[in-house]
């Protein structure tokens, strides 16, 4: 009778466990980086951008509930081995149960935006009191097409 009933605290504890673990995972999101691209001369200009480059990210919720998500409104990565501060738009945002939200990282002005590397790592936190970073590691810059990346 005593083996049965030691036997049964360490189920119960891996059972109260599991909840704990799954609640400590809510809101969890995965951040990654796609392929930028450079935006010469006035190609982009109707849309804000001259000179420069586009670096995108999608945010992903693969939760059951909607999360916010901050990212700073600027960030520091290396453009060719300089560090640059680039814009990031939309800086905060609400991103539904199972879905993605697209953001963009511009830097402008960027004298005759040659082909370039781009990397560094952005910094993110959401509503459900998680937080990381995504590393961004770019080794070239075509041409935006439709001025989009």
């Amino acid at each position: 009778m005593l083996k049965g009933a030691a036997w049964s605290i360490p189920v119960i504890a891996a059972a109260t466990a599991v909840p704990f673990a799954s609640a400590s995972e809510v809101g969890v999101v995965i951040a990654s980086g796609g392929n930028a691209c450079k935006l010469p001369g006035s190609s982009c200009k109707d849309n804000g951008w001259t000179k420069g480059y586009l670096q995108p990210l999608t945010i992903d919720n693969p939760t059951g509930e909607a999360v916010t998500v901050t990212i700073p409104s600027t960030v520091t990565l290396a453009l060719n081995g300089v560090d640059v501060t680039f814009t990031v738009s939309p800086s905060t945002f609400t991103i539904p149960a199972g879905d993605s939200q697209r953001v963009l990282l511009n830097i402008v002005n960027q004298g005759n935006s040659p082909t370039a590397t781009i990397t560094g790592s952005i910094p993110w936190s959401h509503s459900a009191g998680g937080s990381g970073s995504v590393v961004i590691s770019t080794a070239a810059t075509p041409p935006c097409d439709n001025c989009t990346a």
